[in-house]
């Protein structure tokens, strides 16, 4: 637990120290909100505000995670390659947030801003689901272990854990992306 929270201070400050320049260079870099001027008068306020910040938090935690577990496998603690999908979902969610941040500040011809909701979807699902597959064929061993609250041994709920997960990664990611957005 300790070591966990010594992870999350170390990339929180990185994340701090480097914010204002990164903030700084996006300006700088016009990559900034583009509000339409017939919206909500309460929007206008965001015109120029500076996006793909997550570029920040995604840099640190990749790098001091990575950085971390990759001393582990080295050491041959079997616990830490764990951790790499989880980390390739969020650089892949990422990428795919920073695409679609790109194409808002670069309208196609036709004048559309950013990824088809149902493009995105289909792709955010199809990461999920490359992820679960690794996750229960790879690291579960073709097991689909699922822990309930108060109950002292893991259940194996089968293929069943493939679809479950993968609407879990898909949610989560959707959810991080309505609160940011």
């Amino acid at each position: 637990m300790a070591f966990s929270l010594s992870l999350g201070i170390v990339t929180f400050l990185m994340a701090v120290i480097w914010g204002s320049p990164l903030v700084e260079l996006m300006r700088r870099l016009k990559l900034g909100a583009q509000i339409r001027i017939d919206g909500p008068e309460s929007h206008l306020s965001k015109m120029g505000t500076p996006a793909m910040g997550g570029i920040l938090i995604v840099f640190w935690v990749v790098v001091v995670t990575g950085t971390v577990n990759i001393v582990r496998i080295i050491q041959e603690i079997e616990t830490a390659e764990s951790v790499f999908i989880p980390i390739a979902v969020m650089v892949s969610y990422a990428i795919l947030g920073g695409i679609d941040d790109y194409l808002g500040f670069h309208p196609r011809p036709h004048g559309e801003k950013g990824i088809r909701a149902r493009v995105k979807i289909w792709i955010q699902l199809a990461i999920a689901l490359v992820a679960a597959l690794l996750i229960y064929f790879g690291v579960n061993d073709g097991h689909g272990w699922m822990a309930i609250p108060t109950v002292p041994f893991l259940i194996d709920i089968g293929l069943i854990y493939i679809p479950i997960a993968v609407i879990i990664i898909a949610g989560t990611a959707n959810a991080v992306n309505i609160t940011d957005g």
